[in-house]
């Protein structure tokens, strides 16, 4: 049949004959047919009608709903099969209604213009389609045939309406072939007659209102996941065209090549180790040169200054006598050649005293001192006596020879 409206008719007849129509609800709000209609969207009309009088239970008004997050109201509207989805309606229609009239008395829109009123209802959100033209029919008394997802659906299946055409959720042509005096019954039977098949496709009831307009359902295929492509087989390298010879590694490469694979299985266990950064060069680097030149200057100064150990000194010339040896091997000298000994033991200590009275430079002196931290004082050693020079103890000893010497008269 190419006629859509000879099609709703023909619709229409085989639902009387299959179901029954819901009877028109009692005294209700535009307001309650509101909330009402958001609970029936796309659910059969005795789980709508428990929903709805759980909500009015539970709660002490509209305002109390309103407030309620949609979890809490997912749960008293268990009884749908979309709760959390109808919640959100619900919230959202009694929030935009309360933004716009701070109220909620609604009873003025059925002695307005329509117009006015639907129009006023699209501007709210939460306001599907459905819930527009189920309120428009059944408390403003327009000429509108409610229509929810699974009836749309269901209608492309029956060959009465296209799926571009279903994308606009509104019914085509429905109201010239369908009275408005019959729009309420047509309504309830074709919301029952679509929700059944949705929810079961082979559905007995259902497919005897297919049979009555002559088409077949078309079953929805289940999208299945995208057959992965085959890979191809993994080839390590090509064949060569010539036979390759394999030569016999040596002994050598033998040892070598273990040797890289034991430094390649190092390289992989070992982190590498973060580069430190660099410290800048400390700019005490100079003293410390300095310091080292100042301390070689002073040990040189020192090792010349020491006087020679007064053990080993010579021995005076009163102990040796003539003839005998000193412990250099040397003979005893002479009385001539005391005196200029004399001078010359003089002279030695005078050197000795001056290189021993050498003192460091002061440059280094104040290096060191800047660069050594400051030591506790050590107590002061008690200097040792000194010790009588062997030169003035030989000029004693040589005046009391010659004393001695003189013959007594």
């Amino acid at each position: 049949m190419s006629n859509r409206a000879a099609k709703y008719e023909v619709l229409y007849k085989s639902l009387k004959k299959h179901y029954k129509p819901i009877p028109e609800p009692g005294e209700r709000t535009v307001l309650e047919h509101l909330v009402y209609a958001c609970c029936l969207e796309d659910a059969k009309y005795e789980q709508a009608d428990e929903a709805f009088a759980k909500l009015q239970q539970a709660y002490f008004d509209w305002n109390e709903v309103r407030v309620t997050t949609v979890i809490e109201l997912g749960e008293a509207l268990g009884s749908l099969p979309n709760p959390t989805q109808a919640g959100h309606r619900i919230k959202r229609c009694l929030q935009s209604l309360f933004e716009a009239r701070y109220q909620y008395d609604i009873e003025d829109m059925k002695k307005a213009n329509l117009g006015k009123a639907t129009e006023e209802l699209t501007a709210w959100k939460g306001v599907t389609p459905f819930v527009l033209a189920y309120v428009s029919q059944n408390a403003l008394g327009g000429h509108f045939i409610p229509a929810d997802t699974m009836t749309l659906d269901t209608l492309v299946q029956a060959d009465i309406m296209t799926e571009s055409e279903s994308e606009k959720k509104v019914l085509p042509g429905v109201e010239r072939a369908i009275p408005k005096t019959k729009g309420v019954e047509f309504s309830s039977l074709l919301h029952q007659f679509s929700v059944e098949f949705q929810h079961n496709q082979k559905n007995a009831t259902a497919l005897l209102v297919f049979k009555d307009l002559g088409v077949t359902p078309k079953a929805k295929p289940k999208v299945a996941p995208a057959p992965e492509k085959p890979k191809p087989p993994k080839v390590d390298s090509e064949e060569p065209a010539e036979p390759v010879v394999k030569s016999v590694p040596t002994e050598a490469q033998v040892v070598s090549g273990k040797k890289a694979d034991k430094s390649k299985a190092a390289e992989q266990v070992v982190p590498a180790k973060k580069e430190e950064p660099k410290k800048p060069a400390s700019k005490s680097a100079p003293l410390k040169a300095e310091v080292a030149k100042a301390a070689s200057a002073k040990a040189a100064s020192d090792a010349s200054s020491k006087p020679a150990n007064p053990k080993k000194a010579e021995p005076s010339k009163s102990e040796l006598k003539p003839g005998a040896k000193n412990p250099a091997g040397k003979e005893a000298s002479t009385g001539k050649e005391k005196e200029v000994k004399k001078s010359d033991s003089k002279s030695v200590p005078k050197a000795a005293a001056d290189a021993g009275s050498a003192k460091p430079k002061p440059e280094a002196k104040k290096t060191t001192e800047a660069k050594k931290p400051a030591k506790p004082d050590a107590p002061k050693a008690k200097a040792a006596p000194a010790k009588p020079s062997p030169s003035k103890a030989s000029s004693k000893e040589a005046t009391n020879v010659k004393i001695t010497k003189k013959k007594p008269r």
